[in-house]
């Protein structure tokens, strides 16, 4: 008997960059799960200039609409803006097929993207949410909000953390005074609030160093480290490939990612995996992982004095450092761990295949 099928909808997870990527990767690439499913994929962005994006992203939703490839699920995975009205196209063309697809909601600001669209356009996006088999959210503040703003049916809405590999072995310093970014340079995740920190930290520890680790638009960064006088103590990396990643988690002890605005961000999960010490603003996802002073430290948006302070504290107190290091990297393997997810996930298929199942025998009733 053949496998279940199940189309990937989403990133190239070889050729872009990002966490949806990381996610889609992960799912295609695990063995236990291709066990059960046969995994495909149809990569539905790739990065590159925008012109090329833009030809390349369009080209696939035509080609999508026109062969209307036959699965047994659709696991669509999705951001807001542009990437948000794509999806709809892709499961709008589904017609009758859209029971079986899951639309898995990535975007850290689909809050305010949502809030911003017309009364046609937010009608749009309920009745295609409405119309598929699984709404998937990355955290229960964001099922709160899909259900506070009446996007969908609460019985259709499943919250899934985001997961990694776990390496072995930690892999921090707990010994070194380097912290790490990781992440889009943008004001979305908000850098120079990292910055403006380091400046403070770096005048009770000179020998700091901060990596910025991303893509981005790095100059506006440079030009506030060297306004602040400590350039010197900021590298920026661009993206980083997987070696060049794993150099900087051996390099680092402490990871900060001082966002605005979050779904469930996959460096955190990584990092804490490798058993850096996480120092986060509470926003999206971040609360559910970062128990506040046990496995983490959270700290207010936009606050550099309160990051600095956070900081401060990591690399006054070596034992500390260590201790929550290895605690978080222990919440990972119990609640984030890859294996889990994939299981989550399979029983999800399982769960969306019965149900269409059901409905074929009894007419599409539920």
């Amino acid at each position: 008997m053949p496998k279940p099928s199940v189309l990937q909808i989403g990133p190239d997870p070889v050729r872009s960059q990002g966490g949806m990527a990381t996610v889609i990767g992960n799912i295609c690439s695990h063995e236990r799960l291709n066990e059960r499913f046969s995994i495909n994929l149809w990569p539905s962005f790739r990065s590159g200039n925008i012109v090329a994006r833009f030809v390349f992203s369009e080209s696939k939703l035509l080609s999508f609409r026109l062969q209307r490839p036959t699965f047994d699920v659709y696991h669509v995975h999705v951001a807001a803006g542009r990437s948000l009205w794509r999806k709809l196209a892709y499961i709008e063309s589904l017609k009758e097929r859209s029971k079986r697809a899951i639309l898995h909601v990535h975007s850290s600001t689909f809050d305010t993207f949502f809030d911003s669209c017309s009364h046609l356009q937010q009608a749009r996006i309920r009745k295609c949410l409405s119309a598929v088999g699984r709404v998937v959210v990355l955290s229960e503040e964001w099922e709160r909000f899909f259900l506070d703003r009446k996007i969908c049916e609460e019985r259709l809405i499943k919250v899934l953390h985001n997961a990694v590999s776990i390496p072995c072995v930690p892999t921090a310093n707990y010994q070194s005074s380097e912290v790490l970014f990781l992440g889009r340079l943008g004001e979305r995740k908000s850098p120079s609030t990292l910055i403006q920190a380091a400046a403070v930290v770096i005048r009770s520890h000179p020998n700091a160093m901060f990596h910025f680790a991303g893509d981005g638009d790095a100059t506006p960064y440079i030009k506030l480290s060297d306004s602040l006088g400590i350039s010197a103590h900021c590298i920026f990396h661009g993206w980083t490939q997987a070696d060049e990643k794993d150099r900087l988690l051996t390099r680092c002890s402490i990871h900060c990612l001082p966002s605005r605005h979050e779904g469930m961000p996959m460096s955190v999960l990584e990092t804490m995996a490798a058993g850096l010490v996480n120092v986060c603003t509470p926003v999206g996802g971040v609360p559910q992982v970062i128990d506040e002073g046990r496995n983490g430290y959270l700290v207010d948006v936009d606050d550099y004095q309160d990051l600095a302070r956070a900081i401060n504290a990591l690399f006054d107190n070596r034992e500390l450092l260590s201790a929550i290091g290895l605690y978080g990297r222990e919440t990972i393997i119990d609640r984030f761990g890859i294996d889990a997810y994939t299981g989550a996930l399979s029983s999800l298929y399982t769960l969306l295949l019965g149900e269409e199942s059901i409905a074929g025998m009894y007419g599409g009733l539920r």
